[in-house]
């Protein structure tokens, strides 16, 4: 899915349904994703801090342990530019029945300097330095956009959305129970 692709279905409002919760200031929806069972998840939400400097810790695997939920495992497999990149995540699973989770991630930053933004695509990907593991499910879809656009020197409107298979046995409903409780 290109990024055009993944605004275009963002801009189908009517399909966003908005969650019930809005904390701390970001609002976050869900819609159905056609032939899947799984449901999509977008949030919204400004941020008081550059819009580089998120940038930056988006960029940063090393980081990610550190503001990505249940992250356990993050590492850069390629650097194939400054705005494309290959990354490995593995996430802990909540409860000790359900496998641990893992992906490879390709991203790809664009810098649109009319809406002084950069819109970062991410898919799931392949790399050779990134061999399945064994009692670890990977992920066969992960795939969405981060779009972060310049409020003020200081503040930054960050998107999300976010359309997930996490594999495995789950079935789709606990799958969307559990993402929309987060």
């Amino acid at each position: 899915i290109t990024g055009a692709l993944l605004l275009t279905c963002a801009a189908r409002a009517e399909s966003w349904q908005p969650l019930a919760k809005d904390d701390d200031g970001i609002t976050s929806w869900q819609r159905e994703v056609p032939g899947s069972s799984f449901i999509a998840f977008r949030a919204q939400g400004r941020v008081e801090a550059s819009l580089l400097t998120i940038a930056a810790v988006l960029r940063d695997s090393n980081r990610e342990k550190d503001w990505m939920e249940d992250c356990i495992a993050s590492s850069m497999l390629a650097f194939l530019s400054p705005t494309h990149v290959k990354n490995y995540n593995r996430t802990k699973s909540p409860v000790f029945f359900i496998s641990d989770r893992d992906v490879v991630l390709e991203s790809d930053a664009t810098v649109d300097r009319a809406r002084q933004a950069i819109h970062i695509t991410f898919h799931e990907s392949t790399h050779p330095n990134a061999p399945v593991v064994e009692g670890v499910i990977r992920m066969p879809r992960l795939r969405g956009y981060w779009d972060l656009e310049r409020i003020s020197p200081s503040s930054t409107l960050v998107t999300y959305q976010v359309e997930a298979d996490p594999g495995g046995a789950l079935p789709g409903w606990l799958v969307n129970w559990a993402s929309s409780s987060l």
